[in-house]
């Protein structure tokens, strides 16, 4: 599984859950249920929470907020954008 992989790739040492959840419990922007969420609680045990079918570009960029909890969103959609360009042999993925 990509979760796995991208922990050992990452040096991630604690187990990144996957927990798929209604696109009602998601309030949107303008406060009206049934958004659409792809997101990520860091801890003791991180929690990646997701409204739809998740992607490689996903699980990578919400993996990457659970090794760099510092970093900035910017930050972590570039490093995002530029491992999925360097090809699946970096990140040992299928």
């Amino acid at each position: 599984m990509a979760v796995r992989r991208l922990r050992e790739d990452f040096g991630i040492a604690v187990p990144v859950n996957l927990q798929a959840i209604s696109r009602w419990q998601v309030t949107g922007e303008d406060g009206r249920p049934g958004a659409s969420l792809v997101g990520v609680t860091l801890g003791p045990r991180p929690c990646i929470y997701h409204t739809r079918a998740l992607t490689i570009e996903d699980i990578v960029h919400e993996m990457l907020h659970v090794r760099h909890p510092d970093w900035p969103e910017q930050l972590v959609s570039l490093t995002t954008e530029s491992l999925l360009t360097m090809g699946s042999r970096f990140l040992h993925l299928p």
